[in-house]
């Protein structure tokens, strides 16, 4: 049997090779864990302590200068020709701010007072309408009220014509009744009918209530 000029070890581990080298896995020590958390708690502690952040709120409101700001109205309109001041010039009481130039044309004239006079007409006579209808509709409104009690006293006074009526027939009926109940004590009808007469004098009643 020749001898072989290599241990069968080694032609192994050639013919092997193609599966890769082996390698020792060694895991994470544990110091690496401790120094992260470590790290991480020191970060978390920084930014509670020394961070900032902007804290963002919707609120409903007006909002007011702090410098004083002043509304200033003008006695009369017009155009602005000329701003004697500038922002943040200080003013003194009683220092012109701006120059105006209002137009008077047509206020005094003829024209104007045609004018303004015709206005005053139409709007006397749009009143005066209005006026005449308010008054209408309440003319229209006694009128209908006035109606509508005529028919109520109308409704009262059948309703008495009728209130009266069934007070007659009650009465006939229930003296009716009795005759009925004279002639059971004779013994000439029978209880039945005697009832039936009653139960009529009954109803009549129950209709005046």
């Amino acid at each position: 049997m020749p001898r072989s000029l290599f241990r069968k070890e080694a032609i192994d581990a050639q013919r092997q090779k193609f599966l890769g080298e082996t390698s020792i896995a060694q895991p994470v020590k544990l110091w690496v864990f401790t120094v992260m958390a470590v790290a991480i708690a020191a970060i978390v502690i920084a930014v509670a302590v020394w961070g900032q952040y902007t804290r963002r709120e919707r609120v409903q409101g007006y909002l007011a200068s702090a410098v004083g700001a002043a509304l200033v109205r003008m006695p009369d309109a017009g155009v602005v020709t000329d701003v004697m001041v500038k922002e943040g010039d200080a003013v003194a009481a009683g220092a012109p701010l701006a120059r105006l130039t209002i137009d008077r044309a047509g206020t005094n004239d003829e024209r104007g007072n045609a004018t303004v006079l015709h206005e005053l007409e139409t709007r006397k006579g749009l009143l005066e309408k209005e006026s005449d209808q308010t008054s209408g509709l309440g003319r229209q409104q006694v009128q209908q009220l006035k109606k509508r009690a005529t028919n109520l006293q109308s409704e009262i006074r059948e309703s008495e014509t009728e209130i009266t009526l069934q007070n007659e027939r009650f009465e006939s009926q229930r003296v009716i009744a009795d005759k009925w109940k004279d002639l059971q004590g004779q013994q000439f009808v029978s209880d039945i009918r005697v009832r039936q007469e009653q139960d009529k004098a009954k109803e009549e009643e129950i209709k005046v209530q």
